[in-house]
């Protein structure tokens, strides 16, 4: 376990960019997951970049409206995550303060992660392609976990 900087995480997540988003889809309640780039060598039903996005409120956005947000009713959810696939990841900010984030995709598209806990949980995780996961929070803090 290491704690890194937001800067540390655009480095081990560069080559995502403008990689294909896959598989994306709403789960328990609305934990929202994604797939980008190829298939794991591993885990082929999982990218990549895998990213979790739980304990957060999250919205998708698309040529200028909302199209879902994670408290909306499950229909909406499931079109919404449906809108990632086949985009490209333009980029990945992470705020960091809060860990919130902002997920740009082709086709102006996005996904917006709201950090609501300040302690105790964590926001998101994305999984690196060494099988290593980048954790958000708990509080402020991004931590490479072994």
């Amino acid at each position: 376990m290491e704690i890194i900087s937001t800067d540390v995480f655009r480095n081990l997540i560069g080559c995502a960019i403008d990689q294909t988003v896959w598989g994306a889809k709403v789960g328990y309640g609305s934990f929202l997951t994604l797939n980008i780039g190829l298939p794991s060598d591993d885990e082929p039903d999982i990218g990549d970049y895998y990213l979790w996005v739980y304990c957060s409120a999250w919205r998708i956005e698309a040529n200028g409206k909302v199209i879902a947000s994670s408290e909306d009713d499950r229909d909406l959810l499931d079109a919404g995550a449906v809108v990632l696939n086949g985009r490209q990841l333009a980029d990945f900010t992470v705020d960091p303060v809060s860990l919130s984030a902002v997920v740009s995709l082709s086709g102006n598209a996005r996904i917006i992660i709201f950090a609501i806990y300040t302690q105790n949980f964590e926001h998101w995780k994305m999984r690196l392609p060494s099988g290593r996961w980048v954790q958000a929070g708990p509080s402020n803090q991004l931590i490479l976990l072994d």
